[in-house]
């Protein structure tokens, strides 16, 4: 009887912790989506915001550096010099333009550079953007170059390559040449600004009839399926990259739901800059649900050990011990004592039980009283 109940309490406290331990694991579950989500929408934001601030940078580098090459009187005034062919007649000095130019290029570390007449014609172009470039007069910052009386910035597809140009205007002589600076956009560009973001980017060129990915610093199997998720969502990116709300797209790349979130990049109405954020947030968050969920099973699993032994040594072991001295007094066995020390309701029973048996030994001693019953069996 006793082992019997000690075995039913025991199921039953293991059966009610593991139902507590079920609960906060559901509990859990919820709480590791919750996180989850709240980490990715952080990290979204977050690299978003570090994104955008190096392509600020990046921009603001490379108007410093178009400063400095305009505001240089010497190479400015050489420029003008060669280009309108003083000594030369008519024939433009464009070996001394190239080699001027080229080692200003390489010395500011710009990725390409051109000089530019009025009339949007290149007359010299150094570096992989520009070079082959024949004629620029109907490119869009070209056109905005020669009705602004300052220095314009912005992105441009030129010869199949984006680029993120400068143009601003010679300061010496009267010519009205423009000295245009870039740096290219290409998946190296994106890896850089991609990378101290602890995210993935991508740049989308946007027309009337496509999306396309100029760049990305995603690699191997996610490059494919990048294109065929703006693809299915065209309408959904364009209204994101307008949208206040910093809602997040979903995307499946590579094998897992990565967020997106496009934005418009400075500059250009024509492309997006879209910050890919890998399904990391699940990780990071586990951890976050992990330890307290195994501390409070632990802890479940530490108070049920020491409930079960408690109510061993407080109620099962001396209800066994009452129970077998029971057995023994209803086969007429009195010579016998509890010696629990229990205190409360045990303890009282005991005492109880004690207190009979020495009413049934003296009433068993008393002249004329019953003899045992195994005497009387016999």
């Amino acid at each position: 009887m006793s082992s019997s109940l000690f075995l039913r309490t025991a199921l039953a406290a293991i059966g009610l912790a593991l139902l507590i331990v079920l609960a906060a694991a559901a509990t859990a579950q919820w709480q590791f989506r919750a996180i989850a989500t709240q980490t990715d929408a952080r990290a979204l934001a977050s690299a978003q915001s570090a994104q955008a601030a190096l392509l600020a940078q990046r921009l603001a580098r490379l108007r410093e550096l178009t400063d400095v090459l305009t505001g240089d009187a010497h190479f400015t005034s050489y420029m003008a010099q060669a280009l309108s062919g003083a000594g030369d007649g008519d024939v433009v000095d464009t070996v001394s333009i190239h080699d001027q130019l080229e080692q200003r290029r390489a010395a500011l570390h710009i990725d390409s550079a051109a000089l530019v007449d009025g009339a949007g014609r290149v007359v010299v172009a150094v570096g992989a953007g520009l070079l082959g470039s024949k004629d620029l007069s109907t490119t869009a910052l070209v056109v905005q170059a020669n009705k602004s009386a300052g220095p314009v910035d912005g992105i441009v597809e030129i010869g199949g390559r984006v680029l993120w140009a400068s143009i601003s205007a010679l300061r010496a002589g009267e010519s009205d040449a423009k000295l245009m600076t870039a740096f290219v956009i290409d998946d190296a560009m994106l890896k850089e600004i991609a990378r101290p973001s602890h995210a993935d980017a991508a740049l989308l060129a946007t027309t009337n009839t496509q999306r396309r990915v100029v760049a990305t610093s995603l690699v191997g199997a996610a490059i494919a399926p990048l294109q065929m998720a703006i693809d299915s969502q065209t309408t959904a990116v364009l209204a994101a990259a307008t949208n206040t709300s910093n809602a997040a797209l979903a995307w499946e790349l590579g094998g897992g739901s990565w967020s997106a979130r496009p934005m418009a990049v400075t500059g250009s109405d024509a492309f997006l800059l879209v910050t890919l954020v890998s399904p990391a947030g699940a990780a990071d968050a586990w951890p976050a649900i992990v330890r307290p969920l195994a501390i409070l099973t632990a802890a479940l699993l530490a108070c049920t050990i020491g409930a079960l032994v408690f109510f061993q040594r407080s109620f099962a072991a001396p209800l066994a011990n009452l129970t077998m001295l029971s057995e023994r007094a209803v086969k007429g066995d009195y010579d016998m004592v509890y010696r629990g020390r229990q205190k409360g309701s045990v303890g009282r029973l005991g005492g109880v039980f004690n207190h009979l048996l020495n009413d049934l030994r003296r009433y068993r001693a008393a002249p004329g009283g019953p003899r045992r019953r195994s005497t009387d069996r016999k």
